[in-house]
């Protein structure tokens, strides 16, 4: 089985920036550990915050809470317990703690000090340092006891202190190195490397770590790689190169050696075969422990490669081109450049691999602190992430390759990166993240944040299904959504007056809502909104002026920038769904009304304004969850009855909500979703004062259902499409 990440939990009672270090070293993959709680005693803490941004779970437990000192740290204890943390580290935290909670945790508990221990132990030791006018200050990891900064030291930073310094200048010196040596020293506990022996800790070595002497770079994206190149020449590393990466090297002063000249053969096939060879993959994948492996090496004269740079023909944005050929695509599929990256990544013992760009600075950083050497830890990092890369680069191929073929492949592969970790799941309980398909991206991975706090699941669900509706209508519209449900639905003129009529729909369910339009944001629309609390507004753009007040007048609701009409997205797009030990695939519901395909069965035919109407009403239906039962006019949702187990609850319901808003149900029109079981959901929406009916039909009681319609003089279309939604 796989080792588990060690555990973290923190204790911060202020601005949490050396938790805020641990947090990043930790995502960085720089410690196989993970934070699980940030614990505050403070509710207004600003470390709560990081954590919250971080996707940390942020816990208050307030002493003021608590009868007794000793009860605060027992609830503490017990929420870090329910946590199965593994260490506690302390940054910041302003209370001292009892023996029985030091006792508890004995040898799992690390604090940061800002001096250099045993020196100036307690509060104020940067000031004492200056005040002492001592020469040289610092910050100390160490292990606590029940002293006062007296436990087991684990790690030490100098920093000089300069004639001219000043409390506050200092401190932002040693705080520099706090957050340099805190991760490191969570990294050696939580590899196990630290023994605590007396008064004293003793570091295990580890493996030693790999002195890159050769790097082979083959870049199609050559952002940045001439500076990488040059840093890595004056670091004293041979580079290998080929085609265009080392005529660009070449052309900057950078030596470099050509791929051909080591294999003794030339590129050939257009490109096609460059670096495939056993003198480049010999060099890449000979394992550096095994004798045998290294006397095959010397005996065929092949050199030993210990950094490989690749950049991959870009087939992703290739195919994303309009009207790109089928035989471009094939052109664009790299076969030697992933065959290097694997190579090197399952070599990652000995070999250092580089798929992007981005990566270049953090791996020349850590070669010239190491004097020219990758560690372990960051070569199995570098691995990780040229694996996904691969992985990600096969998933588009056969993505595109499989667009003519069957729908549903007999294997499904899902590459997505992840664009936030998210404060919690639906409930606080659960832990989530937000991911993006790979390949161009849209909706809601494609909008812009332009104002309030990042966004939490349930604001990611509730502002899909806003997109979703809000897409049904070419005219100006505005959309409001609760919980997945639309309680409000309107068109106008423009979107300041389609504002106000979906606002009319339900001035309660409004409150902490998603709203959209289907135009520019303007001041309008803000002042029909003005009182109102939300939780999203987004449009495809916003007037200054009306930015402005938003930003003043809602702090806290989420604006957001992206494309709102049909024709900006597919033409067909795919649902996915989770269930208890699968996934569900299937088309989106993006089936609008064939007016060729519409029945009319009952006596009465529709008027041209009632069928309007039923258009309208049957695409806000559509977006409703089943059982569902929409009233509507021809602008305006004036009633909806959502989720119900039985269809005449749901009538009930839409007639019940549209009243209670004061909205007149007397001359507007009814969509159902699916077919009416019975003729009872329609005699509700009849009594209501509904003129016509737009549902599927198809149910075995349809001819009951149509001969209610025609007793009460009701116009009943079927369309034949049925919308569920679960």
């Amino acid at each position: 089985m796989r080792e588990q990440p060690l555990r973290v939990g923190v204790l911060a009672s202020g601005r949490g920036s050396n938790f805020e270090a641990l947090v990043k070293a930790a995502q960085a993959g720089r410690m196989p550990a993970v934070m699980a709680v940030l614990v505050s005693d403070c509710p207004e803490a600003p470390a709560l915050g990081v954590a919250r941004a971080h996707g940390v779970e942020a816990l208050v437990v307030d002493p003021k809470q608590f009868p007794t000192r000793e009860a605060h740290e027992k609830a503490v204890i017990a929420a870090l317990e329910e946590r199965r943390v593994g260490l506690v580290c302390l940054a910041g935290y302003m209370r001292l703690l009892t023996g029985v909670f030091v006792k508890h945790f004995e040898g799992r508990l690390l604090n940061i000090h800002p001096s250099l221990l045993p020196a100036f132990p307690g509060l104020h030791a940067q000031r004492q340092a200056v005040e002492h006018g001592v020469k040289t200050a610092g910050a100390t990891v160490h292990f606590i006891d029940e002293g006062l900064d007296t436990g087991p030291i684990v790690l030490q930073a100098a920093v000089a202190v300069h004639p001219t310094d000043t409390e506050e200048s200092l401190s932002k010196r040693i705080l520099d190195e706090e957050h340099r040596i805190y991760p490191e020293a969570v990294r050696l506990f939580a590899q196990g490397r630290l023994t605590i022996n007396g008064r004293r800790v003793h570091i295990r070595e580890t493996e030693s770590m790999t002195k890159v002497a050769r790097a082979l770079l083959s870049v199609h994206d050559k952002s940045g790689v001439v500076d990488f190149a040059k840093g890595l020449s004056a670091l004293g590393v041979e580079i290998l190169s080929t085609g265009g990466t080392a005529a660009l090297l070449r052309d900057a002063g950078v030596p470099v050696i050509d791929v051909a000249q080591v294999t003794g053969f030339p590129e050939m096939l257009d490109g096609r075969v460059k670096t495939l060879h056993p003198k480049v993959h010999g060099g890449i994948l000979a394992r550096r422990d095994l004798p045998e492996h290294m006397q095959a090496l010397r005996t065929h004269e092949i050199g030993p490669i210990d950094l490989v740079v690749v950049a991959l023909y870009p087939f992703e944005q290739t195919v994303a081109r309009a009207g790109v050929t089928l035989a471009e695509a094939i052109e664009h599929i790299d076969i030697g450049g992933p065959s290097m990256i694997r190579g090197a990544a399952k070599n990652h013992a000995a070999v250092g691999v580089i798929t992007d760009p981005s990566q270049y600075a953090p791996v020349l950083d850590e070669l010239r602190k190491s004097g020219g050497a990758l560690s372990p830890e960051t070569r199995a990092r570098l691995a990780l992430e040229a694996f996904r890369r691969t992985a990600r680069y096969d998933a588009a191929i056969a993505a595109y390759l499989a667009s003519g073929a069957a729908d549903f492949p007999e294997r499904l592969s899902i590459e997505a990166e992840r664009l936030q970790h998210l404060r919690y799941g639906e409930n606080p309980h659960q832990s989530a993240a937000f991911y993006r398909p790979a390949g161009p991206a849209i909706g809601l991975a494609a909008a812009t944040l332009l104002h309030g706090p990042e966004l939490s699941y349930n604001n990611l669900l509730d502002w899909s299904a806003a997109l979703g509706l809000l897409l049904e209508f070419d005219d100006p519209a505005a959309v409001v959504i609760k919980h997945t449900n639309p309680c409000g639905v309107a068109l106008g003129p423009c979107v300041a007056e389609a504002m106000s009529r979906a606002k009319a729909c339900d001035p309660v369910s409004i409150y902490g809502g998603i709203v959209g339009v289907n135009r520019t944001l303007d001041m309008g629309v803000v002042t029909e909104l003005s009182g109102i609390l939300l939780e999203i507004l987004f449009a495809p753009d916003f007037d200054p002026d009306a930015l402005a007040e938003i930003r003043r007048t809602k702090k806290k609701c989420r604006v957001l920038r992206l494309a709102c009409h049909a024709a900006d997205y597919p033409g067909r797009m795919r649902d996915i769904r989770s269930v208890l030990g699968g996934l569900l695939v299937q088309d989106s519901d993006l089936t609008d009304l064939d007016p060729e395909a519409l029945t009319t069965v009952s006596k009465r035919a529709p008027t041209e304004a009632e069928m309007a109407a039923l258009r309208f009403a049957w695409r806000v239906a559509k977006h409703a969850k089943s059982n569902a039962i929409v009233l509507t006019t021809a602008e305006q949702l004036v009633g909806v009855g959502a989720g119900q187990m039985n269809r005449v609850d749901s009538a009930r319901i839409a007639v019940m909500r549209a009243r209670a808003n004061g909205l007149e149900t007397k001359g507007t029109v009814c969509a159902s979703d699916a077919f009416f079981p019975f003729r009872d959901g329609l005699d509700v929406v009849a009594d209501a004062g509904v003129t016509a009916v737009i549902h599927p039909g198809g149910s075995i009681r349809d001819e009951e259902v149509v001969k209610a319609a025609d007793e009460h003089g009701i116009a009943m279309v079927t369309c034949g499409i049925r919308h569920f939604k679960h």
